[in-house]
């Protein structure tokens, strides 16, 4: 599950396309805090902002604790990135 709450700066013209930039800005055994920057693909400037919390949930759509195998595979990429 992800909920999001966006911020736009200016109207995206119809028909262009943008880029999101996804950084995760903090973590807990329940979900990912994640911060995402929208840019327009032809002038690089942002046009909104978002800040968005992930959760996993179970088959009941309960919150549970993220999976080890899924945290390690997360934390494993951010240290490949030089993000950690």
């Amino acid at each position: 599950m992800l909920t999001v709450s966006p911020t736009l700066f200016c109207a995206l013209p119809s028909g262009d396309r943008f880029v999101v930039k996804v950084r995760i800005s903090g973590s807990s055994p329940l979900g990912y805090s994640l911060n995402m920057r929208f840019s327009s693909y032809q002038i690089k400037s942002p046009f909104s902002e978002a800040k968005a919390i992930a959760i996993c949930l179970d088959k009941n759509y309960r919150p549970v604790c993220i999976p080890p195998e899924l945290q390690s595979k997360v934390v494993q990429y951010l240290r490949n990135e030089g993000l950690m």
